[in-house]
């Protein structure tokens, strides 16, 4: 039979039932682009997991499920974020209501989970029959692992919570038990003397929060209370019979063994609790298989993010954009040179050009200019809507922040949560990222207005004629029969020629960079970067994975677009090549011909006509890009408000409890 407890023990936080499967379940879905029906066991595993620590009796049963259910915790850590839209319900300990402190926050799950094993451990250890010496060792042992668990929690857990930490479970609080368990470990070695200074260490600790009681809330004090009065009580009848049996001298509290991240070292944390990934990774009996192995790790989709980006802006800036820059530049100098207008006159001085007629067709079907004005006005449209998101955004955490000043100035020192610049940076960061980027986007879009602007008023009548059909333009261009013009045949081949050759370029150059573009989509550095988080986190599961993780495989893959870089220095010297050869050849196709005021006439027409064909389908693409940027963006914006709206929901409810 174990004797009578001499010690004190600490209680469970209590919690309520709750399934996490819809929750993870629709964020796989929708912020993985997985079918969530792949991970059904898993959710299965999880939830019961999660049911068999909701009721806890002292015994080495319910302390496995407790390390089981913290190890898959710490896991699946690595694979969603701290927020996935998930209450966990509760209560604090020894309290004397049933009130549930409920958070979205999975570390705050974790924190809890983690308390409750350490409460096991002092439990069981104050059950054990501390009259044999095998009982003395084993209780010795459990109060060491209570005590590392408490630090464990109090020094690797909490700093990660990114919430304000309910009273049971902060610094402070978690400082008190684990001197409360390195007392409980003087009494199982007969430290009598040292379990003395233990508890007085506690019994001033507490007294020194009670001082503070003005700016503490009631349910505060009244834990506290509940403590000190457990505390006095201990160590009344630990001085009484230290005084009356042992006679042992009772250390200074300076002289006492620190406690503190030197202790870390020592085997007093189980792996279990320190470090379960690996061992779930061997396969440990007591700790099973991790869930949701499939999934790739969100830090992993966090660092493809970024290569993304940059692979996208290598492709559209680097490239595309330079793509684009050459052939305006080939455009311009041909309208200079009025080609191909003039050719195109004196080969087919009656009727219109083939080409002329494909770019007939090609605006009948892209909408004339009416499709410019709908495009214009839908990019407006999604630009003033992204913009609305982010005022939401900064009013939303402004709003917030205005809330816990006045509740700071209006309670003091009661209203010691951390304040709101401290938890809200990186969504300022991202949001002032986000900012600069619209306007960024805005200007580009006001660049292509002005280009729209000067497309009406400069070749508005020729992109009429063009949307007015084949007949209008066919009337409108006059014929050159009635007054031929004549020229170098040798001349006219060679020019006709060279023009062949600006098509092509600029066609092989379209395809060109289409099937970068496809090599860019189909570049996946997935597997890499799987293949390094599980390198990093092989031996420990404390490893934080962040981007830069990723950095030297990023400049590793990217240099595959180093090649496109060169192509298209090589694509500027071939135009500025063929444009010279252009430019000395037309000069002698003009010097050799004969004109008059028709065919005159007929080149202007053909040539404007070509002209405002070109611009309108470099319009036409600039609007086509800004409308898929815009509503990209509107995703990427309605995301972070949405964490916006869930972290001032979370703090609403934090400050509730507060004044609760």
């Amino acid at each position: 039979m174990a004797a009578v407890s001499n010690i004190l023990a600490v209680e469970f936080k209590k919690t309520e039932q709750l399934s996490m499967t819809k929750s993870l379940s629709d964020y796989i879905s929708t912020s993985y682009a997985e079918h969530p029906d792949t991970y059904q066991d898993d959710f299965r595993v999880l939830d019961e997991l999660r049911a068999d620590i909701v009721n806890l009796e002292p015994h080495q049963n319910a302390l496995n499920r407790l390390l089981k259910y913290h190890a898959q915790l710490v896991f699946i850590g690595s694979k969603f974020p701290i927020d996935t839209r998930i209450e966990f319900p509760w209560a604090l300990v020894n309290s004397t209501d049933k009130k549930m402190h409920s958070f979205r926050n999975m570390c705050y799950e974790r924190a809890c989970v983690c308390f409750n094993i350490g409460a096991m451990y002092s439990q069981l250890g104050n059950n054990e029959n501390r009259g044999t010496p095998e009982g003395l060792k084993r209780a010795y042992a459990y109060f060491q692992n209570a005590a590392g668990a408490f630090q464990h929690l109090r020094d690797a857990v909490i700093p990660e919570l990114r919430i304000a930490p309910t009273v049971d479970i902060s610094a402070a609080a978690l400082t008190v038990f684990i001197h409360l368990m390195k007392a409980c470990e003087c009494i199982s070695q007969n430290k009598y003397g040292e379990e003395i200074a233990r508890l007085q260490t506690a019994e001033r600790l507490v007294n020194c929060g009670l001082e503070l009681q003005r700016n503490l809330k009631e349910t505060v004090v009244s834990d506290l209370r509940s403590l000190q009065t457990a505390i006095h009580r201990n160590l009344s009848r630990a001085e009484k019979d230290n005084d009356i049996i042992y006679l042992e001298p009772i250390p200074a509290e300076a002289s006492l063994a620190a406690i503190g991240r030197a202790d870390m070292s020592k085997p007093i944390i189980v792996s279990e609790i320190a470090n379960p990934v690996p061992m779930m990774n061997e396969h440990n009996m007591l700790l099973g298989v991790p869930l949701f192995s499939r999934l790739v790790p969100f830090a992993v989709h966090q660092a493809a993010s970024v290569y993304t980006e940059r692979k996208e802006r290598i492709v559209k800036e680097d490239i595309g954009g330079k793509f684009d820059e050459l052939t305006g530049v080939c455009y311009s100098q041909m309208q200079a040179l009025n080609l191909p207008g003039s050719l195109q006159a004196l080969e087919q001085p009656v009727g219109l050009p083939p080409a002329l007629l494909q770019h007939i067709d090609d605006i009948s079907s892209a909408g004339g200019v009416r499709a410019l004005h709908e495009m214009l006005e839908k990019v407006r449209t999604l630009s003033r809507q992204n913009g609305a998101i982010l005022d939401e955004i900064f009013e939303a955490l402004q709003q917030e922040a205005n809330e816990d000043e006045t509740m700071r100035k209006r309670y003091q020192g009661r209203w010691n949560r951390p304040t709101s610049a401290s938890l809200t940076v990186t969504f300022v960061e991202q949001g002032r990222k986000h900012r600069d980027t619209l306007e960024t986007a805005r200007k580009s879009d006001q660049i292509v207005q002005n280009k729209l602007d000067t497309l009406l008023s400069t070749w508005g009548r020729s992109l009429e004629l063009l949307s007015s059909g084949k007949a209008e333009v066919e009337r409108a261009v006059p014929n050159s029969t009635s007054a031929p013009g004549s020229s170098d045949p040798e001349i006219v081949d060679d020019l006709k020629m060279l023009l062949e050759e600006v098509d092509q370029m600029i066609k092989a150059r379209r395809i060109k960079l289409e099937e970068i573009k496809r090599i860019a989509d189909e570049d996946d550095i997935g597997p890499s970067l799987v293949a390094i988080t599980n390198k990093l986190t092989a031996t420990s599961s404390a490893v934080k994975i962040e981007p830069a993780h990723f950095e030297a495989l990023f400049q590793e893959q990217l240099k595959k677009y180093d090649g496109y870089k060169r192509l298209v220095k090589e694509e500027t010297a071939t135009q500025e090549d063929l444009l010279m050869a252009i430019q000395e050849t037309n000069k002698a196709f003009v010097a050799s011909r004969r004109s008059n005021a028709v065919v005159h006439q007929r080149e202007m027409a053909l040539q404007n006509l070509e002209a405002a064909y070109q611009k309108y389908k470099a319009i036409l693409a600039n609007f086509k890009e800004g409308l898929q940027f815009h509503r990209d963006f509107e995703k990427i914006l309605v995301r972070l408000r949405d964490n916006c709206r869930d972290y001032f929901f979370a703090r609403k409810m934090e400050a509730k409890d507060y004044l609760s």
